[in-house]
């Protein structure tokens, strides 16, 4: 039991980093693609993984609700 509470405390967190570093790379990545003419998907749904990111970062439900609005 105080296994599964310690991971609770620390997987959010680790998880928002994860998507706010994957977010920073799809922002820099679709605005390159962007000013080449292409599509600006990819810096979108960077914008939309960075603020799910931050949101479970700090351990907010509203990042595990707004993921699936952007990317279903």
């Amino acid at each position: 039991m105080q296994m599964r509470r310690n991971t609770e405390r620390w997987a959010a967190p680790i998880l928002g980093v994860v998507m706010l570093l994957v977010g920073l790379v799809l922002i820099v990545g679709g605005a390159w693609l962007r000013a080449l003419g292409g599509s600006g998907y990819y810096f979108l749904a960077g914008i939309g993984l960075l603020v799910t990111g931050m949101l479970l970062w700090k351990r907010r439900i509203e990042g595990a609700y707004l993921y699936p609005s952007f990317f279903s």
